[in-house]
């Protein structure tokens, strides 16, 4: 609690001094007869909104020291994940003002309750918690309805007829080196330009995933900011996954660690996917093996700045990485890698893992 001494009111600078003193000293004794709390509730357990979305949630306030001292503002501390405003006080009520600069879920606010005593001579500022949870959806997830554009992967329902191996045709994709080349697409190919390095190709319903297995290495330890930087990469990397796998008729399933203890969270429709992205998952360790991890998924999104690292993985294992990384310099990346800085377009990829 700090205190701050000021003059307000008619001028006393022309009191003598030990009556200024007596003043100060009785406004001071009165102040401390009541105890310092100050409660802030909205009345709701959690709101849910979009990154860089605003939402105004009412706030009650009460003070235990109402007889003696008066309430006059009340302010929110600075949040590294949020931009907030609280609105003037009116027979105790008033309202909070935020907007979430990053995706994820938070844990309360933190406010400064700012009183006068009954003379006006001192200004205290008091701590206030609000308690409510703020989840923080990425904007991957504001897409809705629309099927994925990718380069090389389109989906379809069209029966595969007499020709082939009988199974539905589930979409196309691009061959490469180890499948089966009878599903080639000869007659596309022809159509091609002489330099297309692209053979387009049947993908069967049998040979897709119908839930796509993706596995999280991120980092304990890091300082808050950076954290919360790692969470809204990752909210938005499983934001766009899951969209466009929903959108193809497949579900998302993420592996995680907490305390050692491997835990899943499964999508299968766009209510469970805005839970999971939200999910508790954003409390992951360290306590995971990257390398072990990758083993049992189909995709593994690391949060990594070390090169090394990453070429490791990549090298000496056949699942594809998304790396997220707070390196100021862009890290060079081995084949089947990609870098997410929290904007690009990861249809192909969700393509590539889906099809794999």
């Amino acid at each position: 609690m700090g205190v701050v001494l000021g003059v307000k009111g008619p001028a006393v600078t022309a009191m003598a001094p030990f009556a200024l003193a007596v003043i100060a000293g009785l406004s001071l004794f009165v102040s401390s007869l009541s105890p310092d709390v100050i409660s802030a509730s909205t009345g709701i357990d959690r709101v849910r909104l979009f990154k860089g979305e605003s939402v105004r949630i009412p706030l009650a306030i009460g003070s235990s020291s109402g007889r003696w001292m008066s309430l006059t503002s009340i302010s929110l501390s600075d949040e590294s994940w949020a931009d907030g405003k609280v609105g003037p006080i009116v027979e105790g009520r008033s309202d909070i003002v935020v907007t979430p600069r990053i995706a994820g879920r938070f844990e309360g606010l933190s406010a400064v309750a700012n009183e006068v005593d009954p003379l006006g001579l001192f200004e205290y500022h008091r701590t206030v918690k609000i308690e409510v949870q703020l989840e923080s959806l990425p904007t991957a997830l504001r897409a809705k309805g629309e099927m994925p554009k990718a380069r090389f992967f389109s989906v379809g329902d069209n029966p595969s007829g007499s020709v082939g191996t009988g199974q539905e045709m589930f979409g196309i994709s691009e061959y490469q080196r180890g499948l089966e080349t009878r599903d080639i697409m000869w007659k596309r190919v022809a159509k091609l330009p002489q330099d297309s390095t692209r053979l387009p190709m049947r993908v069967r319903e049998g040979s897709t995933k119908k839930t796509v297995k993706v596995g999280l290495a991120i980092g304990s330890g890091q300082e808050q900011e950076k954290r919360e930087a790692t969470v809204d990469k990752v909210a938005e990397a499983l934001g766009q996954l899951g969209n466009d796998l929903l959108l193809i008729g497949a579900g998302l399933e993420v592996f995680y660690r907490v305390g050692g203890r491997l835990h899943t969270i499964v999508a299968s429709n766009r209510a469970e996917l805005d839970d999971l992205v939200v999910g508790a998952w954003i409390e992951s360790d360290g306590m995971v093996d990257p390398r072990e991890m990758a083993a049992n998924v189909d995709l593994l999104i690391l949060e990594s700045d070390n090169p090394a690292e990453v070429k490791d993985l990549a090298e000496n294992g056949p699942t594809p990485l998304l790396v997220v990384s707070s390196a100021s310099k862009p890290m060079r990346l081995p084949p089947r890698t990609v870098a997410f800085t929290g904007r690009e377009d990861l249809t192909e990829l969700a393509g590539r893992v889906l099809t794999a």
